[in-house]
């Protein structure tokens, strides 16, 4: 499960050089097409290895082998912002014209062909949720405001975009048309659970809901959301709960 953090929070990095391990997996055949490596009477053999140059300070990293993408995204450093970087490993061209978005943390989604990109953008005060084309152009905006945007997940056909949103000890998943424009959003706490927050005062430490992750269905009829109590529930596309549990 991907290491979601807080923005207050010291985001998780990886050693560049374990990121450069795990490219180096990455196998081409002749035509430069990501493959599996053959299979002989010896044993699996390697046909091609490649290796990208990055960033310092990896925390996400992705690879999309229809679109020959490996995405990632890396930690702001003294006198440099963080951000995202999309590379075409075939060809070594970079495919990200996003500006730098967060000194400490950035935030993105990639759709399941790696062609369409979500992804949240900080600016005056003022947050703005979009969906557009992998280098970030054409963008559509799904929810603008103070609040705390984070993209959650694309449906498998890449038509819905799942995302929190949070404020204080609000939150909410909003699911938006990846073409643009929010077509609902629901509390993912109860409202004992927001009662409780209520009645509690800080000092005592009040408790926190935020949303880890979430993911579609195949079909794109139900959504499975994670918590950072470790709830998980079971959604209807309209927002019902159909099931949840708990993990201690």
């Amino acid at each position: 499960m991907t290491d979601v953090r807080r923005p207050d929070q010291a985001a998780y990095s990886i050693h560049p050089l374990l990121v450069l391990c795990a490219l180096l997996v990455v196998l081409f055949s002749g035509h430069g097409h990501a493959r599996e490596a053959a299979s002989t009477t010896t044993g699996p053999t390697v046909r091609h290895l490649k290796s990208i140059p990055i960033q310092h300070q990896v925390n996400h990293l992705t690879i999309h082998p229809d679109a020959h993408v490996v995405a990632y995204t890396f930690l702001g450093e003294l006198g440099r912002a963080g951000g995202f970087r999309a590379i075409d490993y075939v060809s070594g061209a970079e495919l990200d014209a996003l500006p730098a978005r967060s000194l400490h943390y950035v935030h993105m989604k990639l759709s399941p062909s790696g062609k369409r990109l979500a992804f949240a953008q900080t600016e005056k005060g003022e947050s703005t949720l979009k969906i557009g084309d992998l280098d970030g152009s054409n963008p559509k905006v799904c929810a603008a405001s103070s609040s705390y945007y984070r993209p959650l997940a694309f449906s498998f056909d890449e038509r819905l975009l799942l995302a929190l949103s949070s404020q204080d000890n609000d939150h909410q998943i909003l699911l938006c048309n990846s073409a643009g424009g929010r077509l609902r959003s629901w509390a993912t706490t109860t409202l004992r659970e927001r009662l409780q927050e209520r009645l509690t005062l800080r000092l005592h430490g009040r408790p926190s809901w935020m949303l880890d992750t979430a993911s579609f269905s195949t079909d794109g009829t139900q959504i499975l959301s994670v918590r950072t109590d470790g709830q998980l529930v079971v959604w209807d596309i309209n927002g019902t709960r159909l099931q949840e549990s708990t993990f201690k």
